[in-house]
C-alpha cells in the first residue's frame, strides 16, 4: 500500500487505495489509521492520503 500512495501524483482517497490494492475499503481504512498513527501516511482532507515523512 505505501509504494501505491508513494507514486501518486496527489493525494490518494481510501476507495482509489483499495482498489489499487485490491482489499476492502473498511479493511484499507483500518491499515491507513495505524500508518498514520505512525507517521508513515496523513490525511490531507476528505479521506484522501498521501505518504508523510516518518519520524526520526
Amino acid at each position: 500500500m505505501i509504494p501505491v500512495i508513494r507514486d501518486a501524483s496527489r493525494p490518494m482517497h481510501v476507495d482509489e487505495i483499495a482498489r489499487a490494492v485490491q482489499i476492502s475499503a473498511s479493511e484499507i481504512a483500518g491499515v491507513l489509521v495505524m500508518l498514520e498513527l505512525d507517521g508513515w501516511v496523513r490525511d490531507d482532507g476528505s479521506l484522501e492520503y498521501s505518504l508523510a515523512r516518518h519520524p526520526d
